[in-house]
């Protein structure tokens, strides 16, 4: 394999010594390598014990770096955490939508699917959720249950889920920005925090816009009000704020 590195480094006009020319995989290499391993042992310098590190349970350990892995050390590699929040069809199943910021729920308009990727029912216990076909096998792996029928997105697409904690009816809306194989394939659209759904909204058919309702209302401040809105919204101690519990009086700086 060397040798062959050199004929295609000549090739392309690189003048190599060959005198000084290894690649990691020559004998000579790897049994200084191997030499240098006992010498770190014999000092000291090398323990052998358990680490974290990604690992699928159905293809096993991630093949890369162990360096990059070992999430214990520092790797670079990446373990992400989402949480699953559940919205309910009028028939009592549940779509489920992967975020990395549940704290938004609050400002979710809709829901989007993608137009031509079904999703998969996930039964657990006596509960069904519609998820991404991607998502369903990895939900089982970590948490149990089987796999249901197949339900095509144009079956769910123009109906309405309730959603947690809020109680709002939000739409279902088809749209591309959605991966399949990213969380569950369902995603639920907070346009106040995220600009690729505010711009997916600003995309939609004029109809299809409208019924998209807004996050919630907006105080209006006057543009040569001495105050913001956030600072208003303190004053107003007595007053209730629009969508949400009075405000609690405090200082204005």
């Amino acid at each position: 394999l060397g040798a062959q590195y050199l004929e295609d480094f000549r090739a392309m006009g690189i003048l190599v010594d060959p005198t000084a020319h290894l690649t990691t995989i020559d004998d000579d290499y790897r049994a200084f390598i191997r030499w240098q391993f006992h010498r770190l042992k014999d000092r000291g310098g090398l323990v052998q014990k358990a680490y974290f590190a990604p690992v699928c349970p159905v293809c096993g350990p991630v093949a890369i770096d162990a360096s990059e892995t070992d999430l214990s050390a520092g790797g670079g590699a990446e373990v992400v955490l989402y949480t699953a929040v559940a919205f309910t069809l009028e028939d009592g199943r549940g779509l489920i939508a992967a975020t990395l910021r549940p704290e938004t729920i609050y400002g979710v308009t809709n829901l989007w699917v993608h137009p031509t990727e079904p999703l998969r029912t996930w039964i657990l216990g006596h509960q069904r959720y519609l998820v991404g076909e991607a998502a369903a096998p990895r939900l089982i792996e970590q948490h149990g249950g089987e796999l249901g029928p197949i339900v095509a997105a144009a079956e769910v697409i123009g109906r309405t889920v309730k959603a947690p904690l809020t109680g709002r009816h939000v739409p279902i809306v088809s749209s591309r920005i959605v991966d399949p194989q990213m969380g569950t394939g369902v995603v639920m659209s907070v346009p106040a925090h995220a600009p690729a759904d505010a711009l997916a909204l600003r995309e939609l058919p004029p109809k299809l816009r409208e019924s998209v309702p807004p996050a919630h209302e907006l105080l209006e401040i006057p543009d040569d009000a001495p105050l913001s809105a956030s600072e208003r919204a303190l004053r107003v101690g007595e007053g209730p704020r629009p969508n949400g519990p009075s405000a609690r009086p405090g200082p204005i700086p």
